[in-house]
């Protein structure tokens, strides 16, 4: 391309080379992050989950509800240390997940990896059979699910 006004004559090269642009590096990264959690995570990490048999929290969403109530990582970009993702899990990835499963704990929990009652972030107290009520055919267990008062900093290894 030549541009007759600029005196430079002759092709015009645009180039595009990430290290003389800040804005499409970070654009790059940011790519490369979404495409990382698209995937489940780092490809450790998957295997980790695979390796036990376990499925990746977004195919737990997807097998008890459907494909489209995923939580993306964009809930998370804000957080700067543990504390802050710990608040974010605590104050709206769990209450996120209560209102997708209509208050079934015990769903919220299977999506968690808690559901076998003590876990990493809810835990399960078995509640007392009322009396009267064992004759009635109520008998089953019935919990109370609570979330946790905190979380370790691990717990969310192996999350998947």
């Amino acid at each position: 391309m030549s541009d007759p006004k600029s005196g430079l004559g002759g092709v015009i090269h645009y180039s595009t080379d990430v290290a003389e642009s800040p804005i499409q590096a970070k654009l790059l990264d940011l790519k490369d992050r979404r495409a990382e959690a698209l995937k489940g995570g780092p490809d450790r990490a998957v295997a980790r989950q695979r390796d036990k048999g376990k499925m990746l929290a977004r195919e737990r969403i997807e097998y008890l509800f459907d494909r489209e109530h995923q939580i993306g990582h964009a809930y998370f970009m804000k957080c700067e240390t543990i504390g802050d993702v710990h608040e974010t899990m605590r104050h709206r990835i769990i209450p996120l997940l209560a209102e997708y499963f209509y208050e079934d704990w015990s769903k919220v929990a299977l999506v968690l990896g808690d559901g076998e009652g003590e876990g990493r972030f809810l835990t399960r107290i078995k509640l007392d059979v009322p009396a009267g009520i064992q004759s009635d055919g109520f008998g089953e267990d019935r919990y109370r699910w609570q979330v946790r008062s905190s979380f370790a900093d691990d717990a969310y290894n192996d999350f998947g």
